[in-house]
């Protein structure tokens, strides 16, 4: 394991985050964020330092990605980063996140924090990380008059810009030890997120992650609960065999059945058997995020096959 990625783990072992199934508790990684963390290890090892990261809802990505941001602008002097966010909402709700992490680390762990406001944190090591909002509409001017090292970009589906991507990718760094870059987003159909997934699938300097539902260790019923006896039959549908089977091939990842009881009441019970909204909110596999919707008289997986066949 690399020595950052140790120092990484220690320190998130000493964050403490406000989590909505338990309030104030250490973060401990879930199977999900192991994941990340890891992949992007693999990745530096091998000089790859921009990432493109596709997930699901509620997988503590943003979690992890929050707290890397804050130890890689205290690891690393002088660190000029971005944080981007699709609305000036979830700017100010990413900017309230990271001012608890820093609050709430041991001396040990925080380097001080000169200034904070709603366009930048400033710490005492020479770091900032400036806060960019892209927005949903098109401008043009993202990142511009900024010299970027670092950069976490997030839910990019819901950007609107190109133009103001390509301004921002002139920005970054292509020769700083310390530069690294993170876009990462829910699929939300083909869109500029899904032209950058594709490019970093086929690039030799770029890597794709995806992170799957199924390595959330909390996305599984016990066979002694009554989830599990609901919604557990014994036996597989045509469709989740043919995802499983795609689980297995793709990703050497055994799906158990209290994992199908799982899917089955977050299907039929918080989804309300919208089986488009299910695969775009949490994807079995990479090529099911991208799904295609929009008409009752065509099925969900003949739509996309049709999309991607003209994309």
């Amino acid at each position: 394991m690399p020595n950052w990625q140790n120092r990484f783990v220690e320190f998130c072992n000493n964050l403490v985050i406000d989590s909505k199934d338990y309030g104030l508790t250490p973060l401990r990684f879930f199977g999900t964020q192991r994941k990340l963390v890891n992949e992007i290890a693999g990745g530096l090892e091998n000089d790859i330092r921009h990432f493109v990261v596709l997930k699901g809802r509620q997988l503590g990505m943003s979690t992890v990605g929050l707290s890397l941001d804050l130890f890689w602008a205290q690891l690393h002097a002088g660190l000029q980063g971005a944080i981007i966010t699709d609305t000036d909402g979830n700017r100010e709700y990413f900017r309230s996140i990271l001012q608890g992490y820093h609050d709430n680390l041991p001396k040990k762990y925080r380097v001080s924090m000169v200034g904070h406001n709603r366009t930048q944190m400033m710490l005492s090591n020479r770091s900032r990380l400036v806060y960019l909002v892209a927005g949903t509409k098109k401008s043009g001017g993202l990142g511009r008059g900024k010299g970027l090292n670092y950069l976490h970009a997030t839910e990019m589906s819901s950007w609107g810009d190109e133009e103001g991507l390509q301004s921002l990718q002139a920005t970054l760094s292509g020769k700083s030890p310390d530069r690294l870059y993170l876009y990462e987003s829910t699929a939300r159909g083909f869109n500029l997120f899904y032209d950058m997934w594709t490019t970093a699938k086929k690039a030799t300097t770029q890597k794709a992650i995806f992170i799957g539902w199924w390595l959330k260790e909390e996305y599984c019923w016990p066979e002694d609960s009554q989830v599990y006896q609901v919604y557990w039959d014994g036996k597989l549908t045509s469709r989740e065999r043919d995802w499983v089977h795609k689980i297995k091939v793709m990703y050497d990842y055994d799906i158990v059945p209290g994992q199908i009881a799982w899917y089955r009441h977050q299907l039929a019970e918080v989804q309300l058997d919208d089986e488009m909204m299910m695969m775009q909110e949490f994807p079995a596999t990479e090529d099911e995020a991208f799904v295609q919707g929009g008409a009752q008289f065509f099925s969900t997986q003949r739509l996309t096959a049709a999309m991607r066949l003209a994309v």
